[in-house]
């Protein structure tokens, strides 16, 4: 489909629902007159560092935020305006536009066609001397391989910065991402797992880092100052506590939910079996451990060949009330960033993005939900042949 056009369904992609605990934090906001940045930022914080075992959090205003003042710490471990951070060509575009918005360069790395996620294969013919990170992404909730992306950066002297928006929860080897890299962001989006309105994080392996991020998110002045002293390149990034209520109150559910999102993803998965030759899905490996954020499908070259499509899909699952998105499209392809690659140049991104899409498996679908989701899916495929 050329463009996106918003129809609402009934089974959404993503849901909201406000509980005591998110009230209780707002209203004690609004009862102290302190809505900005402050102890409520803090305290959600420092419950997300505890987590997952980071030195330090900082949290800013959206994952964006969060991607782009992780590329901003960069400038204090050498990089110059310029310089390049290595990205998979497949993700949603904000991975690069936080590279771009950081003064950075995104180049971009092809995928794996099973996984959507970046090839580790292809990751070191791309590095050079300009370049400064690697920033894979757990799309779907799915880790990237982590040992051998970690391994490739030791090797060159360069930071792992993984964009774990969309995999909150998820595990490589048995570690969570923290493990793994030297900064992880996450995204409180809506339809992610922990929800905060708008709010992000970056999770930092050191202190020093730490205290960088918390520089950048205010203007590069030293953390604790409102003195118009600049140390480094910094902009407003900060979040706010009426967004940190809210992640508070979602953070007391959040094994719950991954374990809700987890058994509807698998639910879907074993309907879909008989469907295994005409698409990929978004798997769970054996070493791994997925946080999922939605269910993928993406139709084989045979599926394609014998009439099925990404739209004749889509359109099923509009007739049927479920919402439904594509698989984001291959980065190098969208004209925000043909000065840096022709089209088509990351052939399984580009395939990827023209030939899948993704449903919801969040904690409020019902099984009826999953039930005609899985129908629609399977009455496409009979109905094409």
């Amino acid at each position: 489909m050329d463009q996106e056009v918003w129809i609402i369904n009934t089974i959404k992609f993503g849901e909201i629902k406000i509980n005591d605990e998110m009230r209780k934090h707002v209203i004690d906001c609004l009862d102290r007159d302190y809505v900005t940045m402050g102890p409520k930022t803090k305290e959600l914080e420092n419950l997300w560092r505890d987590k997952f075992g980071y030195k330090s959090v900082k949290a800013v205003g959206s994952g964006t935020a969060a991607c782009t003042a992780a590329c901003m710490a960069l400038y204090d471990f050498g990089a110059e305006p310029g310089d390049q951070v290595i990205v998979p060509a497949l993700s949603f575009i904000a991975t690069a536009n936080a590279v771009r918005a950081a003064g950075l360069t995104p180049v971009f790395c092809d995928i794996r066609l099973e996984t959507m996620l970046i090839d580790e294969s292809k990751i070191e013919g791309l590095i050079n001397d300009k370049t400064r990170a690697i920033m894979p992404v757990s799309l779907m909730g799915k880790a990237p391989n982590m040992p051998v992306i970690r391994d490739i950066a030791n090797k060159n002297n360069i930071m792992v910065i993984l964009d774990n928006c969309e995999g909150h929860g998820c595990k490589s080897k048995g570690e969570y991402m923290s493990y793994w890299s030297d900064m992880v962001v996450y995204s409180c989006y809506a339809a992610h797992i922990l929800f905060s309105g708008e709010l992000g994080f970056v999770g930092c392996s050191t202190d020093d880092l730490g205290d960088i991020i918390e520089s950048v998110r205010s203007h590069g002045r030293p953390r604790n100052s409102l003195y118009f002293s600049h140390e480094r390149y910094g902009l407003n990034l900060k979040p706010t506590d009426l967004h940190a209520s809210i992640g508070l109150g979602s953070f007391s559910d959040f094994d719950k939910i991954i374990e809700d999102r987890t058994k509807n993803f698998k639910y879907l998965r074993e309907r879909l079996q008989c469907l295994n030759q005409w698409f990929w899905f978004t798997e769970e490996e054996s070493h791994d451990t997925n946080s999922p954020h939605a269910f993928s499908l993406t139709l084989k070259p045979l599926s394609v060949s014998l009439g099925m499509s990404m739209s004749g899909l889509g359109e099923a699952l509009d007739n049927s009330g479920v919402d439904w998105k594509r698989n984001f499209g291959a980065m190098p392809d969208h004209d925000c960033f043909k000065y840096l690659m022709d089209k088509g140049t990351c052939i399984n991104a580009t395939y990827v993005g023209n030939n899948g899409l993704h449903v919801g498996v969040h904690q409020y679908l019902t099984l009826e939900d999953l039930d005609v989701i899985s129908d629609t899916i399977i009455r496409y495929v009979e109905e094409v042949f």
